[in-house]
């Protein structure tokens, strides 16, 4: 019998294993009897267009202590805002979410073949990394990387984007419309939040554009 057990990740600013994860794995291995129940791993992968949190997280990776500081007024007015935007029917919610399932992990096969807490972390991790969906948002976002003449020229990268992440066998998620779909899709949400003036980046959101680009250019690295 097994113990299936089903480790996270989604949108983030690199691929380190997190200390609470990796203390919660120790205390699985230290726990684990071979003679017992396998415990099984399954990466999940997770990706949305829009993180709630997004600023906070981008805030704390930039002041280098990865601390959020706690704004209940602020949280509490944009969550009044959306509130009353919603009873006016006047937003239209925060996007596509997806997930992608990687191949499980058994932890008795793990640990006979050597491997250790931090060897299955870093296996974890890069499974996980390898199966977060690539949305239109993150898409669009890695696309703007650099300045582009016009909006052209940005589907034609899109679409070389979209070439490599499938010769790298990522997931994609994009609307079965196309690659023009898929554009106006995730401009308009950019667009929306301030991040993008018709197809140029806004300088002053460009760590949370990168933000949005960080899974994509994490599946081509």
């Amino acid at each position: 019998t097994t113990q299936a057990i089903f480790p996270e990740g989604g949108l983030s600013l690199d691929g380190r294993v997190g200390a609470a994860k990796m203390g919660l794995l120790s205390y699985i291995v230290e726990g684990f009897d071979p003679a017992g129940r396998d415990v099984v791993f399954v990466p999940v992968g997770l990706a949305y267009d829009r993180v709630l949190e997004d600023r906070t997280l981008v805030e704390a990776a930039a002041a280098g202590t990865r601390r959020f500081r706690n704004r209940p007024l602020w949280v509490a007015w944009h969550a009044l805002r959306y509130s009353w935007a919603h009873l006016r029917g006047r937003t239209k919610g925060f996007g596509t979410a997806a997930a992608g399932f990687g191949a499980p992990v058994a932890l008795r096969a793990h640990l006979a073949a050597g491997g250790t807490v931090e060897t299955l972390g870093e296996r974890l991790m890069a499974a996980i990394a390898d199966v977060v969906p690539v949305l239109s948002v993150p898409l669009v976002a890695c696309a703007l990387g650099e300045p582009v003449a016009d909006k052209a020229a940005l589907l034609a990268r899109v679409e070389a984007l979209v070439a490599r992440l499938q010769a790298a066998g990522a997931v994609l998620k994009l609307p079965p419309q196309g690659m023009a779909a898929a554009l106006d899709e995730g401009l308009a949400a950019l667009q929306a939040r301030g991040l993008v003036t018709g197809v140029q980046p806004v300088a002053a959101e460009a760590r949370l554009l990168a933000f949005y680009a960080a899974p994509v250019l994490q599946r081509l690295s």
